[in-house]
């Protein structure tokens, strides 16, 4: 049997998921297990057949993700103002203990502050909502099928995509290529920082070795 939010393969009987702690609806399992079951062995044609009836859940599901985006942006960017206004309040009571100062300015930091602080009350609600509408729709009945970890907009893309062009002709397939491709797409990203860091690393050691050579000769000259 699988769990029913994740999709990992559980004992027989299990009350919990020994993977993300939810715990187990008999009912719900044995759909999920069936649909798996049935997943792993149709044809291509069946699968195709299956992925597009989820078209809709997925579309809808990107569309929250967009909005769970746009609202980290509009989140990170209030943060930073109310950093900044912190440190602007610190900094202008610094300078009027100092005799530096105007007045005015630590009201005006404290409004600026208070003003981006009411702006995340509303933003992070808003993102919880987005959050539990996204996990309600991954555990729509039309995605009971694919695995809870395969419940993702860009995974299902790419294995539709093998699926669609006979890259992959089962369920399985696709699964083992997509983890194979973001493998390999790990493994280049490492590669490329870790290149990019050994080049700065060897930009910053041939500019000590020059300075110090100019330091060596112009000591000549004292």
């Amino acid at each position: 049997m699988f769990c029913k939010k994740c999709g990992n393969q559980l004992d027989e009987g299990a009350v919990f998921c020994n993977k993300c702690g939810t715990q187990q609806n008999s009912e719900a399992i044995a759909v999920t297990t069936a649909n798996t079951a049935v997943a792993g062995t149709e044809s291509r044609e069946q699968l195709i057949v299956k992925m597009e009836s989820s078209l809709d859940v997925m579309t809808a599901m990107k569309r929250i993700e967009n909005d769970i985006d746009s609202l980290d942006e509009q989140i990170a960017l209030h943060e930073d103002k109310v950093g900044n206004g912190r440190r602007n309040i610190i900094a202008a009571s610094g300078a009027l203990m100092m005799g530096y100062g105007l007045i005015v300015t630590i009201p005006l930091a404290f409004h600026l502050q208070k003003k981006h602080k009411k702006q995340l009350e509303t933003l992070v609600p808003q993102k919880t909502s987005k959050q539990a509408e996204l996990e309600t729709l991954k555990n729509d009945a039309s995605l009971l099928w694919l695995p809870y970890d395969y419940r993702d907009c860009t995974k299902f893309a790419m294995m539709y995509g093998y699926i669609r062009n006979m890259r992959a002709n089962s369920l399985k397939e696709a699964i083992n290529l997509l983890e194979t491709e973001m493998h390999q797409a790990r493994v280049e990203l490492y590669s490329a920082i870790a290149a990019e860091n050994a080049a700065e690393a060897a930009s910053a050691s041939k500019g000590a070795a020059g300075a110090a050579s100019a330091a060596a000769f112009f000591s000549l000259f004292r």
